[in-house]
């Protein structure tokens, strides 16, 4: 597939996204902000019902860690996923219910 058929595809136009590359970064990015996402609402919910324990949330970051980041990527897509992952890693250290 070429670039213009997967601009026609996704919808935009060629300056919108400089590259097939950059679509599909940006399309794991928020792939990425979405699974985190789910995994906070089901984190709150285990807070809710069992309350606070050691490790919390480390399951769920490690799994995202382990799909997602690249360690010989370098690219500035991979930092954002990275730091992503790693707030959420805070999040999840400081969470109080």
């Amino acid at each position: 597939m070429d670039k213009k058929q997967w601009y026609k595809l996704l919808g935009k136009e060629k300056k919108e996204i400089n590259s097939v590359k950059d679509m599909i970064n940006e399309g794991v990015l928020s792939q990425v902000k979405s699974e985190i996402n789910k995994y906070k609402k089901q984190l709150e919910a285990k807070w809710k019902s069992k309350g606070a324990y050691e490790n919390f949330g480390q399951k769920e970051i490690r799994k995202l860690s382990d799909k997602y980041i690249d360690r010989s990527d370098s690219s500035d897509e991979m930092k954002q996923i990275e730091n992503a992952i790693l707030l959420f890693d805070e999040w999840a250290m400081n969470y109080t219910g």
